[in-house]
């Protein structure tokens, strides 16, 4: 959240609702299925090089493509599951008394 003198900017707009941490999740999600094709050509052949964070190169030498492409999977996995419980969870009609723990 902001302060009262503080503007939300439309990065907090986006990413604070449901779609924006959905969508987010399906561009990673992209993403990782376009790195796992590239690291498919370079070990084919196809390509004879190509240049990556040093991360993804960590990743890709001790698991190879799908360790890279995995994580990248597994993180937008994750964006999506949160947007998706964020989006039901938000959906309580108002009024509803908040659930008592305890018993």
């Amino acid at each position: 959240m902001s302060d009262a003198g503080e503007q939300e900017g439309w990065f907090d707009r986006i990413l604070g609702r449901w779609w924006g941490k959905c969508l987010l999740g399906v561009l990673i999600i992209l993403g990782g299925y376009l790195i796992f094709g590239e690291m498919s050509k370079l070990e084919t052949g196809e390509k004879e090089s190509m240049r990556v964070n040093w991360l993804l190169a960590a990743l890709y030498n001790l698991g190879g493509k799908w360790a890279g492409a995995g994580l990248l999977w597994l993180i937008g996995g994750i964006s999506m599951i949160v947007g998706i419980r964020q989006a039901i969870v938000g959906k309580k009609p108002e009024g509803t008394p908040p659930e008592q723990s305890g018993k």
